[in-house]
C-alpha cells in the first residue's frame, strides 16, 4: 500500500500584489547572450551563495561537494 500521504496545508493566507510575467519564453542561449552583452551577475554569483540553497541545507560548508556552476557567459 505504501506510505500514507501527508495532509499538508497552508500555515496562513498569503496575498501577493500583481506581478508581470513576460509572455515570451527566454532560452538558456538567449539568457547567455544577455549575460555576455551586459555582464549581468546574479546575487548568488556576487555573494558566492544562494539564499534559497543556504536556507535548505543544514550541512557544514566543507561537507558540500562541488562549487557553483560556471558563469553562463563564459
Amino acid at each position: 500500500r505504501g506510505l500514507p500521504r501527508r495532509r499538508e496545508t497552508s500555515v496562513h493566507v498569503v496575498r501577493l500584489s500583481a506581478l508581470a510575467v513576460d509572455p515570451t519564453a527566454v532560452t538558456n542561449a538567449e539568457f547567455a547572450d544577455f549575460v555576455a552583452s551586459t555582464d549581468y551577475r546574479t546575487d548568488a554569483e556576487r555573494y558566492g551563495s544562494s539564499a534559497v540553497f543556504h536556507l535548505a541545507v543544514t550541512a557544514k560548508p566543507d561537507d558540500i561537494l562541488g562549487g557553483r556552476p560556471a558563469h553562463p557567459g563564459g
